[in-house]
């Protein structure tokens, strides 16, 4: 696969994660909606070229720098006197820029978010005798039930931290990196609805089931 074929297949797969993600679908209503840089953010395009027909967007704040590329129908506008960023497309009427429109705003928002004041995510793990740590060289340990601890390496670009042996605080820049490790750990122990235990998202709930007996 050419790395054009590549780049191509990888920001379709942003997208479509992004538009059937928990969000809402975007439509152009949202998209229209302009965005506002702090004093200490920047914003960078590298416009396409005859070669590489994608537009490169780089968000520099002072928790760090997220770049991503966005197909060449999406417009980007920075108006640097006012630190207001608005999105725009070429042919609104076409369905696919027109349903695409909202999304890349949302993204470049989780962009600006995230270097600005980072992204969060609280886990809360439910059952008895089930504690998390922070372990030398970044890693997490789990103790969930299992028989011996389960210990997952802290993804780049996410930090890590235990205020309670009951909670895992996780943060970072990129918002989806972030959820995607959240998820991660979730899955090793996801709620179960009759005795509540598991490990919840936020302020995930869930709904008990009464045991059926003989």
């Amino acid at each position: 696969m050419s790395r054009k074929k590549k780049i191509f297949k990888n920001i379709q797969k942003v997208l479509f994660l992004h538009k059937f993600s928990t969000f809402s679908f975007q439509n152009s209503h949202i998209g229209s909606k302009p965005l506002y840089l702090t004093e200490n953010t920047k914003l960078h395009i590298i416009a396409p070229t005859e070669h590489f027909k994608f537009k490169k967007v780089i968000v520099e704040g002072p928790k760090g720098t997220l770049s991503l590329l966005f197909p060449p129908y999406i417009k980007i506008n920075n108006d640097s006197s006012s630190n207001k960023v608005v999105v725009s497309v070429e042919e609104p009427t076409i369905k696919k820029q027109r349903s695409m429109w909202g999304t890349a705003r949302s993204l470049l928002s989780n962009m600006i978010i995230g270097v600005t004041k980072y992204h969060f995510v609280t886990l809360r793990l439910v059952g008895v005798g089930y504690k998390a740590s922070i372990e030398d060289g970044g890693f997490l340990s789990l103790k969930i039930g299992f028989s011996v601890p389960i210990v997952l390496k802290i993804k780049e670009g996410v930090s890590a931290t235990c205020p309670q042996p009951t909670q895992i605080i996780l943060h970072g820049c990129d918002k989806a990196v972030v959820t995607q490790f959240a998820a991660s750990i979730r899955k090793w122990r996801k709620p179960e609805p009759y005795k509540g235990k598991g490990i919840f998202i936020n302020d995930e709930t869930i709904v008990l089931k009464s045991v059926k007996t003989k």
